[in-house]
């Protein structure tokens, strides 16, 4: 498909994926901006007119292909910024931290107890291992993580999900549910 072809198909759903990020903000609080998530709709669906294949013979439309991934995007989006402010309060500034507080020390340990608890994931995770590493600890966006893996955007959120799931078990285990642990 030509830039030109992916364009044309861009501009007849835009509308479509805005829907779907307004849909998604209806279930979020107010302090969401409807904005962001359009504006991650469209990335993501400029993306997946990359990937779409008009002549594939499973023949799926472009609506029905990307669908998941344009709303996987936006709640993706919803994720990372409930990390960012559970991890680092609403609008980080590393200048702003009153250095007297504790902050960094409380900072400082959650950040171990959380790599140290990814680092004690069963074995057969260690892809979900490394996936949690990348996004959380080095603040690797998942699309990122999934190239550097060489796996597939769709890949990199399933083993993303898979570590959560085990790291919250773990971490049960271990008798914490602290609420910024919760995804």
């Amino acid at each position: 498909m030509t830039r030109s072809q992916r364009q044309t198909l861009f501009d007849a759903h835009l509308k479509w994926a805005e829907a779907i990020a307004r849909s998604v903000k209806r279930t979020l609080p107010p302090s969401f901006e409807v904005a962001d998530l359009e504006q991650e709709a469209r990335h993501e669906m400029w993306k997946a007119t990359r990937d779409y294949n008009q002549a594939d013979p499973r023949g799926a439309s472009f609506p029905t292909f990307a669908y998941q991934r344009v709303r996987g995007a936006c709640l993706m989006s919803v994720r990372r910024r409930a990390y960012r402010e559970a991890t680092h309060g609403p609008l980080y500034d590393s200048a702003a931290i009153d250095h007297s507080s504790g902050q960094d020390a409380h900072q400082d340990k959650l950040r171990a107890v959380l790599l140290d608890a990814i680092g004690r994931l069963p074995s057969w995770l260690d892809r979900e291992r490394r996936v949690l590493r990348l996004h959380y600890m080095a603040g690797m966006p998942l699309s990122d993580v999934a190239v550097k893996l060489k796996t597939t955007d769709s890949q990199a959120r399933e083993m993303h999900e898979r570590g959560l799931v085990a790291l919250r078990r773990y971490l049960a285990t271990q008798g914490m549910r602290p609420r910024h642990l919760e995804w």
